[in-house]
This record gives C-alpha cells, structure tokens and sequence, in this order.
C-alpha cells in the first residue's frame, strides 16, 4: 500500500522530494567552502606574519642587547628575502628608524601603528607591530613594524573560489541527470504497477 500511495503521489512533489535535499547540498557546499578556505588562508597568513615579526624582534633584541649591528642587519635582510614583505621598518627605542625597507613608497603613520601593537589584516596587507624587549634587561628596546602583502593569497582565494564554482557546477549537472533518470524510472515503474493493478482487477 505505501508503494502504491508513493506512485500515486504527483511526479512535482516526488521530484522536489529528491531535488529538495539535493539543492540544499549544492547550496551548503557552494556557500560554506569557499568561506571557510578564505578563512583558512587569512588566519594562516595571519600567523605566518606573527611569526615572522617575532622572530625578527627576538633576533633584532639580541643584536642591541650585544651591540651587534651586524646581527641586525642580517636579520633585517633576512625579513626582506619574502616577495610578500613590503614594508619592514626597524625602530629603536626612542621610536627612530634603525633599518626600513620600503620599496613601493608607502606613506606610514609609524607614531599611530606604534599605538596599536598586534597582527591586524586589511583588505591588501596584513599589518604586525612588534615591541622589541631585551632578553637580560627585559625593558623596551625599539619596535618592529612589518607589513605582508595578500596579493598572493587573495589570488589563491579567487582560485579557490573558481574550483568551488567549478565542482558546484559539476554537482548540479550530475545531480539534474541523476533526477531526470530517477523520475524516468518511477515514472515506467509506476504505469508498471497502474498496469499490473488493472490485470489483477480484470481477473
């Protein structure tokens, strides 16, 4: 009985009794992936660049701690050998700069950034400021101000994006011909049923 009241249901509500939750898939996924991989790629460049303006400071602090400007130097060249490094300014304690490295001429409020200290992103950089505290007097030595590029990364969040858009078009494709063949076949099974019934009745 419960087979035949389904056949005898119209073919609309059994398709949307597929498609309903089929739908519902393609628009989570469509939605929730490329949200969470752009969440993902901000908060591991995000880590990445309080990791780099960390070791800096610990390197830099070191280099005043000795007097050794020549360890402040490399750490310095060092932070510049990553292409997504745009700016990188090495102050010391009376806020003047030691080192900065600046090549596309940003204008920097170095007084307001100094203000704030933490990693904080943008739409196209991600921005640290790091106080430098010296290991063995342990009291503020200069600061770190570094900021990181999201070019790279804003591009691999669009390609992500387009593969999301891509396997979402290719769910939907699939998903259409799969309920297209799925109502075919109820649709011969149910006239089988209808044909059967009326047999049964004739005899």
């Amino acid at each position: 009985m419960n087979l035949l009241a389904f056949f005898k249901t119209p073919y609309s509500t059994r398709l949307w009794s597929f498609a309903f939750p089929w739908l519902a898939t393609v628009i989570f996924v469509f939605l929730y992936f490329p949200a969470k991989q752009k969440s993902s790629i901000l908060t591991s460049t995000k880590r990445e660049v309080a990791t780099l303006s960390e070791m800096l400071a610990f390197s830099v602090s070191e280099g005043m701690d000795e007097n050794n400007f020549e360890l402040i130097q490399t750490a310095f060249d060092w932070s510049k050998r990553d292409t997504d490094i745009v700016f990188v300014s090495i102050l010391d304690e009376r806020d003047s700069v030691i080192f900065e490295y600046n090549p596309h001429q940003r204008q920097v409020d170095r007084a307001s950034l100094l203000k704030q200290p933490g990693v904080i992103s943008g739409a196209e950089i991600v921005l640290a400021v790091k106080p430098i505290k010296s290991p063995n007097q342990n009291h503020y030595s200069g600061s770190i101000i570094l900021m990181h590029s999201l070019e790279a990364a804003n591009a691999q969040i669009r390609t992500e994006r387009l593969i999301s858009i891509l396997v979402t078009l290719i769910m939907c494709g699939v998903g259409l011909w799969g309920i297209i063949i799925l109502t075919r076949q109820t649709r011969v099974l149910s006239l089988e049923v209808r044909e059967r019934r009326r047999i049964e009745e004739n005899l």
